[in-house]
């Protein structure tokens, strides 16, 4: 599903792409033209969905819960600099948080994206913008569960990777509004778990393996022309 998602996600970006090419009307820059600004500076939030598939032989109970455990809240930001207008390189950070709640227990779950990200933008006549990027960084994962006063916190990180494409309109010279879908993947197979002052580092089982795969969608400012 993860593979379906990705290769659906980059050939929307590649037609998007195609199209707002033909629709621009501005021309590639070098680094020594001072007609764009080459900072570019963006901050967003929104709703994230995580797409990793839940195992059948989970318990339908267990099951309801994981599936409410799917949904969350995102916010993050990026920096780029353009070395000529249309491509920009630059770091990312996005936090994602899910959480559930019922009577004595308690699950959350925060992960933390850091990336590297490379960021193309295409102008259109009406100074709207699409943007097409990818990223690769590093991903961490934080689940803290509590019941009946019992804590337990679950730990890790992995190698995460991403693309992105959005759609960015003009507020004012310096500041655009604009809206991001972002797919993101990345898979835990080693946890490290404490409990009652007690760590333990464990190796998944492939079929334990934790997905951290998702997609989000975000609104967001960008600041620079």
């Amino acid at each position: 599903m993860k593979k379906s998602l990705l290769f659906l996600l980059v050939c929307v970006s590649w037609t998007v792409a195609g199209y707002a090419q033909e629709m621009s009307e501005t021309r590639n820059r070098n680094v020594r033209d001072d007609g764009f600004a080459r900072w570019q500076y963006r901050l967003q939030g929104g709703y994230v969905r995580r797409i990793a598939r839940i195992s059948d032989q989970v318990a339908p109970g267990t099951q309801d819960y994981l599936k409410k455990m799917k949904s969350g809240y995102t916010f993050g930001g990026d920096i780029h600099y353009f070395v000529s207008e249309p491509l920009g390189f630059g770091v990312k950070y996005t936090h994602n948080g899910y959480q559930y709640t019922e009577a004595d227990f308690k699950d959350k779950i925060r992960m933390n994206y850091f990336a590297l990200s490379g960021l193309n933008r295409l102008i259109l006549r009406s100074e709207d913008e699409v943007l097409l990027g990818v990223n690769v960084g590093y991903q961490s994962y934080r689940d803290q569960l509590a019941a009946s006063g019992a804590e337990l916190a679950i730990t890790g990180g992995t190698l995460g990777a991403g693309v992105e494409i959005g759609y960015a309109f003009r507020l004012s010279p310096g500041t655009k509004a604009f809206l991001n879908l972002s797919l993101l993947s990345g898979t835990i197979t080693k946890v490290n778990v404490e409990t009652g002052g007690r760590k333990e580092t464990v190796k998944l089982d492939k079929d334990e393996f934790e997905g951290l795969g998702r997609l989000e969608l975000t609104l967001g400012l960008r600041f620079g022309k």
